[in-house]
């Protein structure tokens, strides 16, 4: 390589469910864990480097320090993973998917996560969500497949 060349930083590429279970994985080991809900991994818009996701959490309970316990414990993995790891390209804004993120994440807490962005109509002009019988926004089948691809 020529003196002063910019090294092209390769990346590999994994889907944010692939990415949550080994960060799962890592979680099972620290107890500081325990009262930290892993949401998930979320799309970002690229930083400088390329990075393109980020990790979402929100604690169980009372305990807001649970997470940042969790993080730190899990900060090496996290910076590992980010520092070789990206999401696939997609078609779909940033906001978009934290849109049908966040859906998901309301069906299973059972209220959305307080740090999210909430854009449920999109979602569902999108075909990617729908309200259903219990009055509540469900993430569709095709909304489904789309996130376990990105």
């Amino acid at each position: 390589m020529a003196t002063g060349a910019i090294e092209k930083k390769t990346w590999a590429v994994r889907n944010a469910v692939q990415i949550r279970e080994e960060l799962l994985r890592e979680c099972a080991q620290h107890h500081e864990c325990d009262d930290c809900y892993l949401g998930g991994v979320v799309r970002i818009d690229p930083d400088s480097e390329g990075r393109n996701w980020s990790v979402w959490t929100t604690p169980f309970g009372d305990n807001r320090d649970a997470c940042a316990e969790c993080t730190r414990a899990i900060s090496h993995a996290i910076r590992r993973l980010r520092d070789t790891v990206v999401l696939p390209p997609t078609d779909l804004s940033v906001r978009e998917i934290e849109s049908l993120q966040t859906i998901l994440a309301t069906r299973e807490l059972g209220q959305p996560p307080s740090a999210s962005v909430w854009e449920p109509v999109r979602a569902v002009e999108m075909g990617y969500a729908f309200v259903a019988s219990d009055g509540k926004l469900d993430v569709s089948r095709t909304g489904r497949e789309l996130l376990r691809r990105l």
